[in-house]
């Protein structure tokens, strides 16, 4: 039997603040985030790292997120990968791969980065749908 499975839940903080884009007749929101990992070195001590996604979000959600969310704010993404290939200017072929998130869940409670525009949001899910 064969069969492929494309789905994903991360969490993070956002690196940046979101950017709202129109693409066509529909909205995506863009946005980086970083996930930090944590395992032993060579030498037995636990150390971490950081690793960096770009995510998007298309639709309603995602101008909620462009309204909601902020740069510093931890969220929970369930999604998929999706892999988009473009030639360079120099003609040279890229790709890149990004997160594209179906449902979220954001924590703002420890408020560090919270701008007064959005400390008024109320905590909690952006879809009711999913919950860790």
């Amino acid at each position: 039997m064969s069969f492929a499975i494309n789905t994903l839940v991360i969490s993070g903080n956002l690196t940046r603040d979101p950017e709202l884009k129109k693409v066509g007749e529909t909205t995506v929101c863009e946005v980086g985030m970083a996930h930090n990992i944590r395992f032993k070195d060579s030498s037995g001590q636990w150390t971490s790292r950081a690793c960096f996604f770009d995510l998007k979000v298309w639709g309603a959600q995602g101008e909620s997120l462009a309204q909601h969310a902020y740069k510093g704010m931890a969220i929970t993404v369930h999604g998929h990968l999706d892999q988009r290939s473009w030639e360079a200017q120099d003609g040279s072929k890229r790709s890149k791969v990004e997160i594209v998130g179906e449902d979220l869940i954001y924590d703002s409670r420890d408020g560090t980065n919270r701008p007064a525009a959005a400390a008024a949001t109320p905590q909690g899910h952006f879809d009711d749908d999913f919950d860790l």
